[in-house]
């Protein structure tokens, strides 16, 4: 019966939908955001889907890194004052402040390179698996559709982790809820990914959770796959030696 809504509400029709300007389209993006995790629809997603442009996906890509990056240059400016207090020598404290900012800072540059080819990577993925199970979406489509819900949560991540530091919260109390918090998170972040498989590409909830499932099991692969290549790198550079 979902699928079939879908496919008939005009909202959702590929007639129907028209991409909004780029600029209209930036100033809805939060409400958007808000709309896609407190209210997710797979209706939503198809329709907003459909109003995708590609200069949207990279603005919000451009977010997605800026707006964590600011509040953790933000927690390093915390961490330095920190590390300046925790040591009785000035020029000890500078260096573990200019340490400190210097290696967030490289951390941020990092992610500006990291986080769009790790987003388009998972992204094809996705996209390639979800048409084996006969979806009928577009690729700028489930990027807009997949962003709409990762960048709010990415920014709601960040930012209690820096309110934590903010407000002082002891570092076992941090230890403690933040990975839970994270957790909860991603979990959630699954069920947003699955509500828009089904919304962009009219699959039904069944599919659109095979279809994450089958992808997260592409990313496990992959990651093992990983670790024992470099396992045996090392092994065979400590052999060498």
């Amino acid at each position: 019966m979902e699928r079939r809504r879908i496919d008939r509400a005009p909202v959702g029709g590929i007639a129907e939908a028209r991409p909004r300007s780029l600029g209209a389209a930036s100033i809805r993006l939060p409400l958007l955001w808000l709309k896609a995790i407190f209210t997710p629809s797979a209706r939503f997603f198809a329709a907003e889907g459909e109003r995708a442009t590609w200069g949207l996906v990279w603005i919000q890509i451009l977010l997605l890194v800026l707006i964590p990056g600011v509040l953790a240059f933000l927690r390093s400016l915390d961490r330095s004052a920190a590390a300046r207090d925790a040591t009785n020598s000035q020029a000890v404290g500078d260096l573990l402040s200019a340490l400190t900012v210097s290696t967030t800072l490289v951390g941020i540059i990092a992610q500006v390179l990291i986080v769009p080819l790790l987003f388009f990577f998972g992204l094809i993925v996705e996209f390639l698996i979800a048409r084996a199970f006969r979806g009928q979406g577009r690729l700028v489509w489930q990027g807009h559709a997949a962003l709409l819900y990762q960048v709010p949560l990415a920014i709601i991540s960040s930012a209690i982790s820096t309110l934590f530091l903010a407000i002082h919260l002891p570092l076992a109390i941090r230890l403690s809820l933040y990975p839970i918090i994270s957790v909860a998170l991603f979990i959630y972040g699954l069920f947003l990914n699955i509500v828009a498989i089904e919304g962009v590409h009219r699959l039904t909830r069944g599919r659109s959770t095979l279809v994450v499932v089958v992808t997260y099991a592409v990313f496990a692969l992959i990651i093992i796959l990983l670790l024992v290549v470099l396992a045996r790198a090392i092994v065979s550079a400590l052999h060498t030696t």
